[in-house]
């Protein structure tokens, strides 16, 4: 596009570059690096191997499976579906959030 028109400017969308500010200020900050780090590295020992990954699914499937058994989990359409543990993406705040909920969700797997 510039190549076509010298008065083409590239400009940076606001919320890629609100992004990533929050990233730099998340490395720059060390409580919350430490536990990004700390998720990274988790998600690279289950993720890391088929086998961890499938018993991973296994243990979560079997407490899911006893949660409903005892009616610690609620049923409807679009609850207690497959879980899975999301890489965070540094240009995607969200998935960050979505990490994290997950790891609070399949906490007692994880454990």
């Amino acid at each position: 596009m510039m190549s076509e028109s010298r008065t083409t400017y590239y400009v940076h969308c606001f919320a890629h570059q609100l992004q990533l500010v929050i990233v730099v200020v998340v490395r720059n900050h060390k409580g919350v690096s430490n536990f990004v780090s700390m998720i990274s590295i988790l998600l690279n020992v289950v993720g890391g191997s088929a086998k961890r990954c499938d018993m991973f699914g296994d243990i979560n499937h079997e407490q899911v499976t006893k949660a409903l058994v005892y009616r610690q989990l609620e049923t409807r359409i679009g609850l207690n579906q497959e879980q899975c543990l999301q890489r965070p993406d540094d240009t995607r705040w969200s998935s960050h959030y979505k990490t994290s909920k997950s790891l609070v969700n399949m906490f007692p797997t994880i454990v």
